[in-house]
């Protein structure tokens, strides 16, 4: 997908597995973001923004 240049979505209900799927990305060197009900409205929107100007592949 990488190679593709296509966007990824992930949904979960825990953040914890965000957590280690972010740990992973990392480890690998893919930039990402996460967004939680934690995640403040103003940051919210900067991270969609971001994400859909293509600078985060996953999401």
């Amino acid at each position: 997908m990488i190679e593709e240049r296509r966007h990824t979505l992930v949904f979960s209900q825990f953040t914890e597995m965000l957590g280690l799927i972010g740990q992973a990305l990392e480890k690998d060197g893919i930039a990402y973001t996460t967004l939680t009900g934690d995640t403040p409205g103003k940051t919210r929107t900067q991270r969609v923004v971001r994400f859909q100007q293509v600078r985060f592949r996953s999401f």
